[in-house]
């Protein structure tokens, strides 16, 4: 019986490593999507204040992207 019992807590262990490991692949596999995210919003707020620069002041034309 404790034969068993050892197999079944080694098994959970080695379980729970696994899961532990997807766990932290994902994490960071998800703060990686929400930097890039963030760069393309900064990107895209700079390519609009630069087009509007085109027509307007660049002050006014970060102003209104700022807002």
């Amino acid at each position: 019986m404790s034969t068993l019992m050892r197999q079944e807590v080694e098994l959970a262990k080695a379980e729970a490593k696994q899961s532990a490991t997807r766990a932290g692949k994902g994490a960071g596999m998800l703060a990686g999507a929400g930097i890039g995210g963030h760069f393309v919003l900064l990107f895209l707020s700079l390519a609009l204040m630069w087009a509007l620069g085109a027509i307007m002041p660049l002050g006014w034309s970060a102003l209104i992207v700022a807002v």
